[in-house]
This record gives structure tokens, C-alpha cells and sequence, in this order.
């Protein structure tokens, strides 16, 4: 009867664990499928970043006395 008891026990306990490792593997496998979704999002429908220099010579020019000045589109 105590073996039976444990046995019955055990089943319950294993069935237990598989659910809750279903859900969690479904929450992971959603949670997965935003993660893909919100990075397309990110690398479509963007404008390039233009690189540290070319972003500097948008906005600054060099002057000829030397000096760094504000580009006339910025100001």
C-alpha cells in the first residue's frame, strides 16, 4: 500500500513539474517571438547613422582662421 501511496505520489509530482515546464516553455517561446519582432522593428523603417565624422562635418565647419563654427543648416 506505502509503495502504491509513494508511486501515486511521485506521478502527481512529475505531471506537476511537465506542466509548469510547458508553460514556462511557451512563455519563453512568446517571449522569443517579441524579441524577433521588436529587433525587425528596430533595423526597418530607419534612416542610416552616419558615422562620428560625417555626423561632426554636418554640424561643423572648419573656418579659415581655424576656428570651428556652427554649419549655416544648424544655426
Amino acid at each position: 500500500m506505502n509503495r502504491h501511496l509513494a508511486d501515486k505520489l511521485l506521478d502527481s509530482q512529475t505531471q506537476r513539474i511537465r506542466e509548469t515546464v510547458d508553460r514556462f516553455d511557451a512563455t519563453l517561446r512568446h517571449a522569443e517571438g517579441s524579441v524577433q519582432r521588436y529587433a525587425a522593428l528596430l533595423s526597418s523603417n530607419r534612416d542610416p547613422i552616419p558615422a562620428p565624422a560625417e555626423r561632426f562635418e554636418q554640424l561643423l565647419r572648419r573656418d579659415p582662421d581655424g576656428s570651428w563654427l556652427a554649419s549655416p543648416s544648424v544655426v
